[in-house]
């Protein structure tokens, strides 16, 4: 009986040890599933950093398009001024939203705060776009009125790149929607 009572004290004592053991090890897999969620938002927040530094690159091509723009269609100095002050603006409106970004620790805030700031990112964004977009179209139609008088090769050449730019901003604009919101559920 004493041998018994001996075997069942050292099963005791190994249960108790195996049960400490798997608090431990459910302890280290919350804290490394905390980590890898918060590697995930960094990663998205980087990706979306990158991304709009991408797209304030592309503003800094438009001063270079420009005198082209008045060479080549015979356009108005002042057009092509306006049109390189656009890149300009909208370089270092994506330019500082980057920055914005990156100076945000979206990981050691709380959750709730966090998501907030995600949010406020998101309205930014797009504010930002709206902008752009309506500073674009406003030169488009400048442009367009501009132009009326030339060759109809000339405004069927800025159709398409109409086309082709909405195409491509479109896309951007997907794109950058969906990292902020792989971003935001990565916080939640």
């Amino acid at each position: 009986m004493n041998e018994y009572l001996d075997n069942l004290d050292n099963f005791k004592k190994l249960w108790q040890e195996q049960q400490a053991r798997l608090n431990e090890l459910e302890e280290t897999n919350r804290e490394l599933c905390r980590r890898l969620e918060s590697s995930k938002t960094s990663t998205y927040q980087s990706r979306l950093v990158s991304s709009v530094r991408r797209q304030a690159f592309t503003g800094l091509l438009l001063p270079i398009i420009a005198p082209t723009i008045c060479t080549v269609l015979n356009m108005p100095t002042w057009y092509g001024l306006l049109y390189a002050l656009f890149g300009c603006i909208a370089a270092i409106a994506q330019f500082l939203f980057g920055n914005y970004i990156k100076a945000k620790d979206l990981v050691s805030l709380p959750v709730a705060e966090a998501v907030q700031r995600a949010i406020h990112i998101k309205k930014t964004s797009l504010c930002i776009e709206t902008v752009i977009i309506i500073l674009a179209t406003a030169l488009l139609v400048i442009g367009a009125y501009i132009i009326v008088d030339h060759s109809p090769h000339i405004i069927i050449g800025a159709s398409i790149g109409l086309v082709g730019g909405l195409t491509v901003g479109i896309y951007r604009r997907m794109k950058l929607c969906r990292i902020i919101k792989n971003m935001i559920d990565s916080i939640k």
